[in-house]
Protein backbone atom coordinates (compact mmCIF):
# COMPACT_ATOMS: atom_id res chain seq x y z
CA UNK A 1 0.00 0.00 0.00
CA UNK A 2 1.71 3.43 -1.11
CA UNK A 3 2.33 5.65 1.84
CA UNK A 4 0.21 8.10 0.67
CA UNK A 5 -3.03 6.15 0.94
CA UNK A 6 -2.06 4.61 4.32
CA UNK A 7 -2.22 7.98 5.57
CA UNK A 8 -5.49 9.12 4.14
CA UNK A 9 -6.93 6.25 5.09
CA UNK A 10 -5.42 6.45 9.27
CA UNK A 11 -6.75 10.35 8.62
CA UNK A 12 -10.20 8.96 7.85
CA UNK A 13 -10.55 6.45 10.32
CA UNK A 14 -9.49 8.55 12.71
CA UNK A 15 -11.75 12.05 11.56
CA UNK A 16 -14.71 9.91 10.74
CA UNK A 17 -16.98 11.76 13.29
CA UNK A 18 -15.68 15.09 11.82
CA UNK A 19 -15.92 13.67 8.01
CA UNK A 20 -19.46 12.47 8.13
CA UNK A 21 -20.79 15.68 10.33
CA UNK A 22 -19.12 17.85 7.36
CA UNK A 23 -20.57 15.94 4.78
CA UNK A 24 -24.10 16.14 6.31
CA UNK A 25 -23.98 19.82 6.37
CA UNK A 26 -22.91 19.99 3.01
CA UNK A 27 -25.46 17.82 1.98
CA UNK A 28 -28.14 20.14 4.34
CA UNK A 29 -27.17 22.99 2.36
CA UNK A 30 -27.14 21.62 -0.88
CA UNK A 31 -30.80 20.75 -0.47
CA UNK A 32 -31.22 23.88 1.10
CA UNK A 33 -29.93 25.48 -2.19
CA UNK A 34 -32.44 23.52 -4.50
CA UNK A 35 -35.41 24.09 -2.44
CA UNK A 36 -34.68 28.11 -2.45
CA UNK A 37 -33.84 27.90 -6.36
CA UNK A 38 -37.08 25.83 -6.82
CA UNK A 39 -39.40 28.10 -5.02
Amino acid sequence: MPLHLFNIYFFYTHHRDIITKVGTKILKIKLYFKICVHI
